[in-house]
């Protein structure tokens, strides 16, 4: 398996280069997320899973009552920290999230799930949604497949999973797995989660608002 802690600690200090790469459209979708952060964690007790940078979480205290932030890598939760005082963060494992404690009603995970082998999809949401009260609001994101971004999408004999080629300022260079979804695909997966599951697809990426059962 393709160690993503080390990717994600090589690339902390370059990351949110992502964000605020000069394109309107891509501005015009990453605003959007933010307002729908915002409206949809207001007053909320929010866990945050693979929270990066800290960038998500920067948004969502704006609104939310308080937050619990989750990430494997160490150099991405030191500059997390640095910049979101309001947060609580741990350093955990998403898969098992061991550390974390307290009474949530709402979830957030953003460009996670595409990191995520398909056959560990189940036992993630299971765990996640284990740490949410019943009728908790989820809020999920991630890129959508373009192939004029990004590389060669890469597929390996006898695995269902495809990876990116990613190379880092200093010339390093990681494979690491990246699944791409469509919304028929993204409603076959949560709709054994919930009855109520909002999609959306932009350009760049796509999200999905649901409501645990």
């Amino acid at each position: 398996m393709i160690d993503l802690k080390q990717y994600y600690d090589n690339r902390a200090q370059e990351y949110e280069q992502i964000y605020h790469r000069d394109d309107p459209v891509r501005q015009s979708e990453l605003a959007k997320i933010k307002n729908l952060i915002r409206n949809s964690l207001r007053n909320k007790s929010v866990l945050e899973i693979a929270c990066g940078t800290g960038y998500w979480t920067e948004a969502a205290v704006k609104s939310a009552k308080n937050i619990t932030a989750v990430d494997y890598s160490t150099e991405m939760l030191g500059l997390a920290k640095a910049k979101n005082r309001k947060a609580n963060f741990l350093i955990d494992d998403a898969y098992s999230l061991k550390k974390v404690s307290g009474n949530f009603n709402a979830g957030l995970a953003n460009f996670w799930f595409s990191h995520i082998p398909k056959n560990k999809i189940k036992s993630f949401l299971n765990t996640f949604h284990n740490k949410l009260q019943s009728h908790s609001k989820i809020i999920m994101l991630d890129n959508i497949y373009n192939n004029e971004i990004g590389g060669e999408l890469i597929k390996r004999e006898n695995d269902e999973n495809t990876y990116k080629n990613r190379t880092l300022s200093d010339g390093t260079s990681f494979q690491i797995l990246k699944n791409y979804y469509n919304e028929e695909e993204l409603n076959i997966i949560f709709k054994q989660y919930s009855s109520e599951i909002k999609t959306y697809f932009g350009k760049h990426y796509w999200w999905i608002k649901y409501k645990l059962n």
